[in-house]
């Protein structure tokens, strides 16, 4: 899809953004296995699971096969050279392949498509700076140590990764058209309507990120609270209770920053070295609300 279909395709999104209803399904149970290449691997896969009704799927390639495996053992090994016993597998026990449901085969081959498109995974990153989502000075000139503490900004932020124009703009348009086709699908047999999505990575101007999901079941982007990152890919702690570890200032992050926001958060801070120095590790301790954070300064 070229970017000249990008308005049709703005207003698919809108309309799939307003609510669309996924009906789940729990007859057949999906598994992932993108080693599968013969049907006796399919098969492998299907009767080491048990019993039941398996749609076993080969993701990259595009493959699928759906074997029953009965609950009770079938007398007599199926005595086929493609089809042998796997090892753990109660001896005699067969199972009977079936054409998997329409439904899930337009499922894979959507899903199929979004991987190759995302390059190799369902939920691909695309970069966008802040600046780009809002023209607030507030929001512009933060960090993601606002971030995590700021319940409107992070609210601000999801309706603004969600917005379709956004979407348009900085999603590939062939991952994005798979995703719009994904929220076409009114049974997810194997469970990838829930797993394809755009991953929003929104920079701040210093260089920290945080990730929001998108999809086009949802109007707004899902704020990913265990994404925050300084530049040097740290992780920036929302709360007191995970105020634990260490932090280095040897990736280029300004630690002075961060044990500031430690002490916003509640722990106690305890200087070591030449006071007028800048932070270069903190190390932090402690059990529930009470934290100790020992800023190890230096002059360079």
């Amino acid at each position: 899809m070229k970017y000249s279909a990008v308005g049709a395709l703005v207003g698919v999104l809108a309309f799939f953004s307003a609510g669309n209803v996924d009906a789940s399904n729990g007859f057949y149970k999906p598994i992932r296995c993108d080693t599968c290449v013969t049907e006796n691997d399919f098969y492998a896969q299907a009767i080491n699971a048990g019993n039941g009704h398996f749609l076993v799927y080969n993701l990259p390639a595009g493959t699928m096969q759906y074997w029953h495996i009965p609950s009770d053992p079938t007398p007599g090994n199926p005595g086929r050279p493609d089809r042998p016993m796997s090892i753990g597998v109660l001896s005699g026990q067969s199972g009977t392949k079936r054409i998997p449901p329409a439904e899930a085969t337009q499922e894979l081959r959507i899903a199929t498509q979004a991987y190759s498109y995302g390059k190799n995974t369902l939920r691909p990153i695309y970069v966008v700076p802040v600046e780009r989502l809002t023209q607030y000075p507030h929001v512009r000139d933060s960090t993601v140590h606002d971030l995590v503490r700021d319940k409107n900004m992070q609210r601000m932020l999801e309706t603004a990764t969600g917005d379709t124009a956004t979407l348009a703009a900085a999603v590939d348009p062939n991952f994005l058209e798979r995703l719009v086709e994904m929220g076409q699908v009114a049974v997810s047999y194997l469970k990838l309507k829930e797993q394809t999505a755009a991953i929003i990575k929104v920079v701040f101007k210093d260089g920290s990120y945080a990730y929001f999901k998108a999809t086009v079941n949802n109007p707004n982007g899902e704020y990913q609270a265990d994404s925050p990152r300084t530049a040097g890919d740290q992780y920036v702690p929302s709360d007191i209770a995970e105020v634990e570890g260490t932090w280095s200032s040897h990736g280029g992050d300004n630690l002075d920053r961060m044990a500031q926001h430690f002490r916003d958060l509640g722990a106690q801070i305890v200087n070591l070295g030449p006071q007028t120095g800048s932070a270069n590790t903190i190390s932090c301790t402690g059990a529930g609300q009470n934290r100790t954070c020992r800023v190890v300064r230096v002059i360079w």
